[in-house]
């Protein structure tokens, strides 16, 4: 069997076993392959470029949306006070309070096509620009938009209707808390001039009456 020479490492050397009469032979230095990799690693970073154009894209992306927001935050506060579906120099609407109610005729049944005009007896504002319904001799109107300064609970609100010669008035105070909305009926009667009221017609027909007498009596004769 042959001597085979057998190796033992020390460090970086590689010596071998020397057959028998001969000289211990040393082999060239084996290089530590996993620390070169690891220094090259360190030196060298993997990937660095792309690193580098994420991060710039990163940064843009940020300042785009810090300019963005500026921007915003500047229009909302020239335009926090204006409201757009407002026109200018107009005051925004208060909430809606309604008056509703039916035109009726003297002997109840519905009359419409009767002009309205609400009056706040408290505040003087009024408006006529209500019309009953025709048809059904319904009405209604949001006082508080339709009545300059709107109104408020415990003023007194006065309604009249006219249609042609006739003419009819309701009149309330208003509840201390306003509700969704107060009724008012009108019923609307015969026009009659005060001066000449029906009381008047007995009167006037007596003094005619004593008058016609007077002129047809015969007259007696002076002696």
């Amino acid at each position: 069997m042959e001597n085979k020479a057998r190796v033992r490492l020390y460090g970086d050397s590689c010596i071998s076993s020397p057959r028998k009469g001969s000289e211990p032979s040393v082999a060239a230095p084996v290089p530590d392959r996993a620390f070169d990799i690891r220094r090259n690693r360190r030196t060298t970073p993997k990937n660095a470029g792309i690193r580098a154009v994420v991060v710039s894209g990163i940064v843009a992306i940020a300042a785009a949306v810090i300019l963005v927001a500026a921007m915003a935050l500047v229009y909302s506060s020239d335009h926090a006070s204006t409201r757009q579906d407002i026109p200018t120099g107009t005051l925004a609407p208060l909430p809606p309070f309604f008056l509703v109610g039916f035109t009726y005729d003297q002997g109840g049944a519905i009359l419409g096509g009767c002009a309205i005009n609400i009056t706040d007896v408290t505040t003087g504002a009024w408006n006529n620009t209500t019309v009953s319904d025709i048809s059904t001799g319904y009405y209604i109107c949001d006082i508080n938009n339709g009545l300059a300064g709107g109104v408020a609970g415990s003023q007194v609100i006065n309604v009249t209707a006219v249609n042609g010669a006739l003419s009819g008035a309701n009149e309330t105070t208003l509840p201390s808390v306003l509700p969704a909305f107060v009724q008012m009926d009108i019923t609307l009667t015969l026009v009659v001039i005060p001066e000449f009221g029906s009381y008047m017609v007995p009167i006037v027909g007596m003094i005619g009456l004593v008058a016609v007498i007077s002129f047809l009596a015969p007259r007696k004769k002076n002696k």
